[in-house]
């Protein structure tokens, strides 16, 4: 049997707090085996509901919701850059086709606006979702937190049909 729709939508200022709930939690939970205590804390402590302001101003930022539960994910995606900036998903809803729905849905705004590829830094743990769904990996990369905290990643490619 299919996994029901997730409804999608654009995001709203007024769901700040719950993108930084879903964003902390993603990483607590599914990105805990692949980096160090220290890397995480730093990662989530920059995580306040107004770290968001910026991409809801200049990018399309996505919010996935399932009845009873509220938000389950979000995504970012930066159109000038081509690239898909964070695409989390709640522990509790994994496997629930939660970010298949949100990267199809921002592919399918990168194709409305031009885009032919698009490009991700994906999480260590995020690698295989994203190869499953034909992103070629293109080596390794890593995000600069402040402090000088380094996060290992890898640069995807995807050339949109």
């Amino acid at each position: 049997m299919k996994a029901p729709a997730t409804p999608i939508r654009q995001a709203a200022a007024s769901d700040r707090e719950d993108l930084a709930r879903v964003h902390i939690a993603s990483i607590q939970g599914l990105c805990a085996g692949h980096y160090e205590a220290t890397a995480l804390h730093a990662w989530t402590a920059l995580l306040t509901p107004s770290v968001y302001d910026r991409a809801l101003a200049e990018k399309l930022l996505l919010v996935a919701e399932q009845p009873g539960h509220g938000a389950v994910g979000l995504a970012i995606l930066d159109p000038e850059a081509a690239e898909i900036s964070a695409l989390y998903v709640h522990p509790e809803a994994v496997g629930k086709g939660v970010g298949t729905a949100l990267l199809e849905a921002m592919e399918q705004r990168a194709r409305a606006t031009g885009i032919l590829t698009l490009t991700t830094r994906a999480t260590l743990n995020a690698r295989d979702f994203y190869a499953a769904r034909g992103y070629l990996d293109v080596g390794p990369d890593h995000h600069r937190l402040p402090g000088g905290v380094r996060l290992p990643c890898v640069a995807m490619t995807k050339t949109l049909g």
